[in-house]
């Protein structure tokens, strides 16, 4: 019995990936990614608790913070960047964190994915709290970088949530909430040719993460309503500390004319709760 995990194993639907033709490697792939919505729709529950506890904590003034080594942490990297434009939110209330820094977004940093070390050094920069949400995200679960920011995080009495591909992943262990997208063995040639290979827990994850942040923006601020003429699509955005004092001169008539036109045209939430940390 072979003691590869899960999402080392060689796929044996696509062994002959290598020898295919274009079209042949197309169909592959796309019958195997078709899996992926399937095992997702199998973690609605985990999905809507990792979006309530992500929502509450924003309302205490917490921050989404995710973690991750390659593939893993670029996409922690790429979700966090897309909030500030998407959802109006303040910069450093999603925050996506790479083992090896920036650097290791374009290049492969070795050894990176199993440093404690780079675990502590990121997790005190950021001076985790009770009211933030730790994501450690995965494919294997076990790499020692994202072990041990969970179990940093739980010092820190913050919420956590563990994103991986392999059911017997060593962070679901320790994680408050688990999301198990079982997306099964590689795409591999038998020649396990470099060129052939695809990773499909990326995909899961692509397809998993926006479902999260969307979720718990739309708790709390519920992007995407239209006003009530009905002729406009206006957004309820989160707001930053300067926006709610706006907010609240305007409401008694002592705002600025820039205030007053910004808060009387769009319909722009802000929650008195939410404070950036």
């Amino acid at each position: 019995m072979s003691d590869l995990i899960i999402t080392e194993k060689t796929n044996p639907n696509t062994l002959n990936i290598d020898v295919a033709s274009s079209l042949e490697i197309a169909r592959m792939i796309n019958e195997e990614d078709k899996k992926v919505a399937e095992k997702i729709s199998e973690n609605l529950t985990s999905i809507a608790k990792a979006i309530d506890i992500i929502s509450e904590n924003f309302l205490k003034g917490g921050r989404l913070l995710y973690f991750g080594a390659g593939t893993s942490g670029r996409l922690g990297v790429l979700d966090a960047s897309e909030c500030p434009p998407t959802f109006n939110s303040p910069n450093d209330m999603v925050q996506g964190i790479i083992a090896g820094g920036d650097r290791a977004l374009r290049f492969a940093i070795e050894g990176a994915e199993d440093s404690c070390e780079l675990a502590r050094k990121d997790s005190e920069k950021l001076n985790i709290t009770e009211k933030d949400t730790v994501v450690s995200i995965s494919a294997s679960g076990n790499a020692n970088y994202v072990i041990e920011v969970l179990k940093l995080a739980k010092e820190k009495k913050a919420k956590t949530i563990a994103l991986t591909c392999n059911p017997m992943a060593n962070i679901s262990k320790i994680a408050d909430v688990v999301i198990c997208i079982e997306t099964g063995a590689e795409y591999k040639s038998q020649a396990h040719s470099q060129v052939a290979r695809h990773d499909r827990p990326a995909g899961g994850f692509l397809l998993l993460l926006p479902p999260i942040i969307s979720g718990k923006q739309h708790h709390i601020g519920n992007p995407g309503r239209r006003s009530a003429s009905g002729d406009d699509i206006s957004y309820e955005k989160p707001c930053s500390v300067r926006d709610q004092k706006a907010h609240s001169t305007c409401q008694t008539g002592q705002g600025s004319p820039q205030d007053n036109k910004r808060f009387m045209s769009p319909r722009i939430i802000c929650h008195d709760s939410y404070r950036q940390p």
